[in-house]
């Protein structure tokens, strides 16, 4: 099979502009493979490499203010934990630290009496599965707290406090915060890519890629069945199959259908 990096050579050749980059989370990566090729960075694709720099250097340090503010366990469900698995963490952009506890109340109200602010406090929605995002001062990053994964709803999975159970050290080596580990992480971001669209943005399919290198497939699928994702999982390691590498054997019409918009990421 072609290497991951070659193959994203060849889509990203294929950008129109780096909006599309952007779009597709792509920006960072595309940086870095061409000044791998000693070829020059245009500069709107280096601001895109330059805000996931900025992501990578500043969720440390807003992580553990937020732990040592909040004084209970935290489960980092995105961000580092998903950028880690890239060769250089700034190659995974992200927006927000999405952290799953279990008092939201509390831990919502110590952060608010701490300094921190809802971002759009009008877009409060009561028994959404995380709250609105939370900025400190001038850091772009955000904070989302949430009060379970936001799992599909025909799933299975286990409870948060079994989640909690059996989390790791986060990447960040942060007192108090933890990860799930890779074969969780695989489902949870299957999950959450198929509730916001599961094809629109590449990066997703990169980041669940990143980590079937880096697993045993038959223990995921063991937990896929167990969790009722099986067939969300199957689909979009077919998805990764045919849109990166180019496999002969294409996914279902219907996610054929549901993917259009990736056409022209797959040269023809």
């Amino acid at each position: 099979m072609t290497d991951l990096w070659t193959a994203l050579d060849r889509i990203i050749a294929t950008a129109p502009n780096a909006a599309a980059l952007r779009t597709h989370g792509l920006g960072p990566v595309a940086a870095w493979r061409l000044r791998k090729r000693g070829a020059p960075v245009p500069p709107d694709i280096e601001r895109l490499a330059l805000g996931a720099a900025y992501a990578s250097v500043t969720a440390g340090p807003l992580l553990e203010k937020v732990a040592g503010i909040v004084q209970e366990p935290i489960l980092l469900l995105k961000g580092p934990e998903v950028a880690k698995l890239y060769p250089e963490r700034a190659l995974r952009t992200f927006g927000d630290l999405d952290m799953l506890v279990s008092d939201y109340p509390s831990a919502e109200r110590r952060l608010i009496e701490a300094g921190f602010s809802e971002l759009y406090p009008n877009r409060r929605i009561e028994g959404h599965h995380h709250g609105s995002p939370l900025g400190y001062g001038s850091l772009a990053l955000m904070v989302e707290l949430h009060r379970d994964p936001g799992w599909l709803r025909w799933l299975t999975p286990p409870s948060n406090t079994e989640l909690m159970r059996s989390a790791i050290p986060g990447v960040n080596a942060i007192d108090g915060v933890f990860a799930l580990p890779l074969e969780q992480q695989a489902l949870y971001l299957a999950s959450h890519a198929w509730r916001h669209g599961p094809y629109t943005s590449l990066i997703h399919l990169i980041d669940i890629e990143l980590i079937r290198q880096q697993t045993d497939p038959a223990l995921i699928d063991q937990l896929a069945r167990r969790w009722g994702i099986e067939r969300v999982w199957q689909s979009l390691c077919s998805m990764i199959d045919w849109t990166i590498y180019e496999s002969d054997q294409e996914p279902g019409r219907v996610h054929r259908c549901w993917a259009r918009h990736l056409d022209d990421t797959r040269e023809r």
